[in-house]
């Protein structure tokens, strides 16, 4: 059975219809394109998205994450978007992310050792900081 949890950072409110899904791939689609554009249609933490310019990035590999971090920190007003699957590895809910090993952290209550996630984390178009996500969407996969 799918277990799904939401993890939304900064504000706490979920992210769902948020993505035109006409002109988006799923996490489970093909990976053989590392970004796809699209607009949003709604209103976000009091930013008007209408019109954006949006990309979305897979992390597959090292480099997809590379071009992930160049798009992140020269973003100029797009929306990116970054999709990650992660291996939990400790029971304080410390993870290693599969395509690089890069470290990510989900709530120690939620989740156990062995459990494969995927996280969608939602960059903030109004800079260019690396850290500052809008939103975050984490789902357990089967």
């Amino acid at each position: 059975m799918k277990r799904t949890l939401i993890i939304c950072m900064i504000t706490g409110m979920t992210i769902p219809h948020m993505i035109d899904t006409e002109n988006t791939k799923t996490a489970t689609q093909s990976r053989q394109e590392t970004t796809t554009e699209t607009t949003v249609n709604s209103s976000l933490n009091g930013i008007d998205m209408t019109g954006f310019e949006t990309e979305i990035y897979y992390i597959n590999s090292a480099e997809d994450f590379d071009r992930c971090t160049y798009a992140v920190q020269n973003r100029n007003g797009k929306i990116i978007i970054e999709v990650v699957h992660a291996v939990v590895s400790s029971d304080n809910g410390d993870a290693r992310i599969t395509a690089d090993g890069s470290y990510i952290k989900y709530s120690a209550d939620d989740v156990k050792i062995g459990d494969m996630m995927e996280t969608v984390l939602v960059y903030n178009p109004s800079n260019n900081y690396i850290d500052d996500v809008m939103y975050r969407a984490d789902t357990f996969l089967e």
